[in-house]
């Protein structure tokens, strides 16, 4: 009996072999969203302006972030910049609000990355890990008016 090989994709071993792929694709559509077109070269161009900007912010190498908000070019792209930074990423929407004091206590949230309606980001970040640690009293916060 013959036997064919079956032809295995490539494995990406790396988050930079993600983002070569990224570059290599550079002018095909890579999101759509709101009638606008998203290629892998701007998407790869927003995940590097992240990266900057959470570093700006004290984001690091294993930091603990949710990113809460609706799926949008700017949160799939703040999602591949945490990758990047190898921080831990903790995607949650508005249909887990009954629980999120609870799963923030859990994932022992560090940065509260907030999407309002427009798409603007506000970073909270939370210094304890437990009911309300990040959106009760007082959090400090950090406002990006433009999106990248």
């Amino acid at each position: 009996m013959n036997v064919k090989e079956k032809k295995v994709p490539v494995q990406l071993k790396n988050t930079e072999a993600i983002f070569q792929r990224f570059v290599s694709w550079g002018p095909r559509p890579a999101l759509y969203w709101r009638g606008t077109i998203l290629t892998y070269a701007d998407f790869f161009t927003r995940v590097n302006n992240w990266v900057m900007e959470l570093e700006t912010q004290g984001v690091k190498a294993g930091s603990v972030c949710v990113i809460y908000g609706d799926y949008s070019p700017a949160s799939c792209t703040l999602l591949f910049a945490l990758m990047k930074m190898r921080a831990i990423s903790v995607p949650l929407t508005s249909a887990v609000d009954s629980e999120l004091d609870r799963l923030i206590k859990i994932a022992g949230v560090e940065f509260f990355l907030r999407f309002d309606e427009f798409d603007q980001l506000r970073i909270e970040m939370c210094f304890s890990h437990g009911a309300n640690a990040c959106h009760g009293e007082n959090p400090i916060v950090f406002n990006r008016s433009q999106p990248l």
